[in-house]
């Protein structure tokens, strides 16, 4: 398996882009989200379960450096899996059972030369592969080709979220390629057409890989002024502030002159803010009710000698408008004082998903078999994990 403990901050730094248009709003008087919450509690004060699903590993379902997207429909879960080299689509049921892989690089009528995001089309119940430049993918659930689709006016979109019972799904555009400066794209249901497009009022890189998320009928995109917007039908209404700490606020307020002088070597000077750790890099953003998280990447703070990135996430409860920061939460359902290297990636009809990037040592591992809260199978199969195999992933409901 491809080791996933450290992850190639220079990849990241390299989907910078640039934008343009002024988003205003006020947002002093809203709710902040604090990023660096210094609040402890038990994870078990936030979820009643948490799921175990150790993803089974073989040549096919080999897990890269990073998990991008997970969805899931009925028994299955689909993992959009980037590796070093190429992006596919993996299947697995809810236990961790591998069932197939879509992996269609190539120039052929149903193949991608690039995969940047997928979901499932509700109504009709298939999986649609977002390509390169307006190329569309349609597969049915177990991963068979129906058809395919080319739209005269292409885009790159790097996240597509499909709003309840709205006639137009958001995009989130790779502004790097086509439409140049176009970061925010609505589109047709029907046809995938561009129906509207925006541009980011941030002047600063954009390092964001999937800053949308749904919520119900709501879509929340997180802007890097700090801002989470729901990107309602008529305006774009600010609905939390995020403050991540004074160094990064900062490092923001050098970078517009750093850009103007260098365009291309103002990024080694983010990889060393990084390194320092004056910057963090917010990477995914979800919602239920009653809960928003955001994840990111910090320096490792046991690697001061080189560039190592380690994920962690805030979890904000609306009902008490608390954040918790995943270096103080408690895992007491899984026996643990506290996990490192922990990934949000997304939520689905009220379950959050993500992962554990490093695997557990002997010592986690017995604690963890001695929790209540986890069946035997599960145990059994995690006191049978290795380094060697695929991550596992986690289910907090």
């Amino acid at each position: 398996m491809a080791r996933i403990t450290i992850v190639s901050i220079w990849s990241l730094f390299f989907l910078l882009v640039h934008s343009c248009r002024q988003v205003s709003n006020r947002t002093d008087e809203l709710s902040v989200i604090e990023m660096n919450s210094s609040a402890k509690a038990p994870v078990s004060r936030l979820f009643r379960q948490i799921d175990l699903v150790p993803l089974e590993t073989c040549d096919s379902s080999l897990i890269g450096i990073a998990i991008k997207r997970i969805e899931r429909k009925a028994d299955r879960l689909y993992v959009l899996n980037h590796m070093n080299t190429r992006v596919n689509l993996l299947c697995f049921d809810t236990v961790g059972k591998f069932l197939f892989r879509i992996d269609r690089n190539g120039n052929g009528p149903q193949e991608y030369t690039y995969l940047g995001d997928f979901f499932i089309e509700p109504q009709r119940e298939q999986l649609v592969l977002i390509a390169e430049s307006g190329h569309f993918l349609y597969l049915d659930l177990d991963g068979n080709f129906i058809a395919s689709r080319r739209i005269q006016r292409g885009y790159y979109a790097r996240q597509t979220v499909a709003p309840e019972d709205a006639p137009f799904y958001w995009a989130f555009n790779d502004a790097q390629e086509y439409p140049l400066g176009i970061d925010l794209i609505q589109l047709d249901t029907a046809t995938m057409e561009i129906a509207e497009t925006f541009s980011s009022s941030d002047i600063f890189p954009n390092i964001l890989s999937s800053p949308l998320a749904t919520c119900g009928a709501q879509t929340l995109y997180y802007h890097l002024n700090d801002t989470i917007y729901d990107l309602g039908k008529e305006e774009k209404k600010p609905l939390y502030r995020v403050r991540i700490g004074k160094k990064q606020e900062l490092c923001k307020q050098k970078l517009p002159s750093l850009i103007a002088k260098d365009p291309v070597g103002y990024v080694a000077q983010m990889g060393k803010w990084f390194q320092e750790g004056d910057f963090i890099m917010v990477t995914h953003i979800g919602a239920t009710p009653s809960l928003l998280f955001l994840s990111a990447f910090k320096q490792d703070p046991l690697q001061n000698q080189k560039l190592q990135a380690q994920a962690f996430f805030a979890i904000y409860d609306k009902s008490t408008s608390q954040t918790y920061n995943s270096d103080n939460l408690k895992w007491d359902l899984l026996g643990l004082e506290s996990i490192a290297d922990v990934e949000l990636i997304g939520c689905s009809e009220g379950v959050l998903y993500g992962w554990f990037r490093k695997p557990f040592s002997a010592a986690e591992k017995e604690k963890i078999n001695a929790s209540p809260h986890l069946p035997q199978d599960t145990k059994d199969k995690l006191l049978r994990h290795t380094e060697e195999d695929n991550p596992i992933l986690f289910m907090l409901r």
